[in-house]
């Protein structure tokens, strides 16, 4: 009970009209599956904050980000650049935070907010490649959408990921030639990669000053209930950008989303391909034979700040395949599974409430035409994202629990 009211006290908090003006920027550091599933041993980089006076400032990782950025009005809210980085960590079965924002349970996200003001020249990143299948950095715009920069006719983007990331001299990047972890990359965050930063030196671009602060982004997140009225039924369709702004969203992802009511007498049966995917926990180069880095389906509550229900994300590896590598997801209130399926819980907290079911592709390889990404679709229209993904469309019909008792994913949807 204490738990409950404690998550409806933090909705309460993230959809409140409170709003600060600071001119913030975030970046975030995401890290899929490290190894042994111990985020312990993952390594945080130190920032160098450069300013055009010449000064600089030093920002080592944050002894412990439970502890200094308990509440989450405050994690966002800075009047000066900060005293130490990532002091948010975010994931909800690793690290006590707010759930915001359709997190996937299987990655942890380390979150720095910061003043990109005129004073501020560039931010240097220096770490070292972790032992995980995944890591990448964003920075995103006082209102949390990815964005992209223009100079000169160059398009520069608020994402790099891990197999684009230049290793230091000396050393190896595990994700573009077979080596260990550890070894050691510097980043740069400037306004301009041609002007402020070396020469073939791994950039990002700094988000625009001035623009407001991200507390307000909370309520200004994109009320999904809003798209195109193609997105109904409850068929799966591509996420457009409309959607998954002001969302924090990974820039090396591409989704596809399904807004369901929740009725107790029915079940969802969810069934698709399993493209290739990366296996373990571990670097391996990339692109490589396989088609995708990363697949994952999760279920969320369809309110802003969008968090994700309890125990409610299937990882590629923890999904059962049948000979033809199908998998069969089967979503209700209390698990029902037969037939060898796997089961994915709408929340106990709010049970009837409507739910946003979300499949995630990462990091697809090019020849992957099947893949989310190549969905080449704005309009949120389910149809075209079939006929795009074709077999690794993921198809979902309402049963009711005995129909599917009975028959399995070979139940008659309900209209």
């Amino acid at each position: 009970m204490k738990k409950a009211i404690k998550s409806l006290a933090l909705l309460s908090l993230l959809t409140s009209s409170t709003a600060f003006a600071a001119p913030l920027g975030a970046m975030i550091m995401r890290v899929y599956l490290p190894f042994n599933d111990d985020i312990s041993k993952v390594v945080l980089p130190t920032l160098t904050f450069e300013f055009t006076d010449g000064t600089t400032k030093e920002v080592p990782p944050c002894a412990n980000p439970k502890q200094v950025a308990p509440e989450f009005a405050n994690t966002f809210l800075v009047e000066k650049q900060p005293d130490c980085s990532w002091y948010m960590g975010l994931n909800t079965t690793r690290i006590l935070d707010p759930n915001i924002a359709l997190p996937e349970t299987s990655a942890s996200y380390w979150i720095t907010s910061f003043i990109p003001d005129d004073k501020l020249k560039k931010i240097v990143i220096k770490g070292t490649y972790p032992n995980a299948r995944f890591m990448s950095f964003n920075t995103y715009d006082a209102k949390g959408s990815a964005f992209e920069k223009t100079i000169d006719g160059v398009t520069y983007k608020s994402s790099l990921a891990d197999h684009k990331i230049k290793p230091d001299t000396g050393y190896a990047n595990p994700w573009q030639q077979p080596a260990l972890a550890g070894g050691k990359y510097t980043l740069h965050v400037v306004n301009n990669p041609k002007t402020d930063a070396p020469a073939g030196a791994n950039t990002l671009v700094m988000p625009p000053a001035m623009e407001g602060g991200l507390i307000s982004l909370l309520k200004e997140m994109p009320n999904i209930k809003n798209c195109n009225p193609t997105c109904y039924p409850i068929n799966f369709f591509k996420a457009s950008k409309e959607i998954s702004a002001a969302a924090f969203p990974n820039s090396e992802s591409a989704y596809l989303m399904s807004m369901v009511k929740p009725k107790l007498d029915n079940v969802l049966v969810i069934r698709g391909k399993m493209p290739k995917v990366t296996a373990g926990n571990f670097p391996t180069p990339w692109p490589s034979a396989k088609e995708l880095r990363y697949f994952s389906i999760c279920n969320y509550i369809l309110m802003r700040p969008y968090p994700v229900v309890k125990d409610a994300c299937l990882r590629d590896s923890n999904l059962k395949l049948d000979r033809n590598d199908y998998y069969t997801v089967v979503v209700s209130h209390t698990n029902p599974v037969l037939h060898n399926h796997d089961w994915l819980p709408f929340s106990s907290l709010l049970p009837l409430h409507e739910h946003v079911l979300l499949v995630r592709n990462m990091v697809s390889n090019p020849d992957f035409k099947q893949a989310t990404l190549n969905v080449k679709d704005e309009t949120n229209n389910w149809q075209i994202a079939r006929d795009t993904m074709g077999e690794y469309y993921p198809t979902i019909k309402q049963c009711s629990r005995l129909d599917y008792a009975l028959k399995g994913s070979n139940c008659k949807a309900i209209n």
